[in-house]
């Protein structure tokens, strides 16, 4: 686990010596390089039609370096959550009252 931190650390150019790399201040800094990453664009002409098309390349970002990489599991597990707690108060209450288990 460390050795992979470590090399996350080299990969955002921070010193592994001093602080640790996980700290919120690296986090920002990390995801403020992410969003200034430069995007080039290439026109593609078709010589028969002098039809061009402009596409924008994005550099590679690794897989740790992407923000969605621990957005999109924290928003599931706060679904999962939420789900099971709602559908265990659910059974709860109709368990509890018995008025509620009628068709």
């Amino acid at each position: 686990m460390m050795s992979s931190v470590s090399s996350i650390a080299m990969d955002m150019d921070m010193d592994t010596e001093s602080e640790s790399p996980l700290t919120p201040l690296n986090v920002t800094q990390a995801l403020w390089e992410l969003a200034l990453t430069t995007t080039t664009e290439t026109a593609f002409s078709d010589d028969s039609n002098n039809n061009s098309i402009a596409v924008t390349e994005i550099s590679y970002v690794p897989y740790a370096r992407r923000p969605e990489t621990y957005i999109v599991p924290i928003l599931f597990a706060i679904i999962f959550v939420v789900g099971v707690l709602g559908n265990g108060t659910l059974i709860v209450v109709f368990l509890s009252v018995r008025q509620m288990r009628n068709v």
